[in-house]
């Protein structure tokens, strides 16, 4: 298999807390407090540090009085440090974490021979879900023919409008029956799509679409942090992206459960399903035993790593930031 590849850098917010950023070449990027970044604290300079990548390598410069820190290391005003793949920089102490990551972008194309015995075979038929505009029931929708079994929560969910926030052309959003947040969003693709191990290299542009969609929903809400994100193993099966602020101050956040699927692991920043499809063809998830896990441990602040007793605890505590 034949492949054209370029090298793509790009700052991945750890805490999932925007889109990917790429950092050109010959360019440079100034990270900081801003729409770019999301980040909205006033300890963060809007110009915290400035990147750069030229034929000598990647660099980073303190611009602002409070220190960024290069793995775990502080910078003083006007330092300058080289940066190597994944490289994690704090723009404050603890804080705001993004990492250097390399993506290797490709196209790939199957040899001839293959692609003619591609032409003769049947082209797989896709299930999508008639969205409707009315509060009626369900209807399955398919292209080419086919059936398909599946639990329906979700998907009737679609067609609530009293759920229902907007529809695209080939996506909605809806809000979450049961928020664990002041704003919490569901978006779904109309192509009936199981789950995340059930996305293909062909989903790669829905997805992307999906994410834009889930931040320009954020956009609404400026006084609120948002992140974005998949279950690893989630509860209904049509394939949906968690939009989310960051207050988690609902009554419905009842359960050590409830908060670890949103503040570990568990909950899947878009951007890292996005570089599987590309890079490998598919999402392979964790397995049941390693999300029990994750959903298992201790109850910690997802702002400063305080530890609580319990949930009522922890939701007092979350009322002070």
């Amino acid at each position: 298999m034949s492949k054209n590849v370029s090298r793509l850098y790009f700052f991945r917010s750890l805490d999932g807390m925007c889109p990917d950023i790429l950092l050109k070449r010959d360019e440079p990027l100034i990270l900081g407090r801003g729409p770019v970044t999301r980040v909205k604290d006033s300890k963060v300079s809007r110009h915290q540090v400035r990147i750069t990548w030229t034929d000598d390598g990647i660099f980073i410069k303190q611009l602002a009085e409070n220190s960024s820190f290069l793995n775990t290391r502080p910078l003083k005003k006007n330092e300058k440090a080289e940066l190597s793949e994944n490289a994690v920089i704090h723009l404050v102490s603890n804080r705001f974490p993004f990492k250097l990551i390399l993506k290797t972008d490709y196209i790939a194309a199957p040899p001839q021979n293959e692609a003619e015995n591609n032409k003769n075979k049947d082209v797989p038929k896709k299930e999508v879900v008639e969205v409707k505009n009315s509060n009626t029931s369900l209807v399955k929708k398919v292209e080419g023919g086919g059936g398909g079994q599946w639990s329906f929560g979700l998907l009737q969910s679609m067609n609530n409008p009293q759920l229902k926030v907007l529809e695209k052309s080939d996506h909605v959003v809806i809000k979450d029956k049961f928020p664990k947040a002041e704003h919490h969003y569901l978006v779904l693709p109309l192509e009936r799509i199981q789950n995340i191990a059930s996305l293909k290299p062909e989903h790669v542009p829905l997805v992307k679409r999906m994410v834009t969609t889930g931040w320009e929903l954020a956009d609404k809400h400026p006084t609120h942090r948002f992140r974005l994100g998949f279950h690893a193993i989630p509860s209904m099966s049509q394939v949906h992206l968690h939009v989310i602020s960051q207050d988690f101050n609902s009554d419905r956040l009842k359960t050590k459960k409830h908060w670890n699927s949103f503040t570990t692991e568990y909950f899947i920043n878009p951007e890292i399903i996005l570089d599987k499809l590309i890079s490998k063809g598919k999402y392979v998830p964790i397995s049941k035993v390693e999300g029990d896990e994750l959903l298992k441990r201790d109850l910690e602040c997802h702002i400063c790593q305080h530890k609580p007793k319990n949930i009522v605890d922890l939701k007092k505590h979350l009322l002070t930031h």
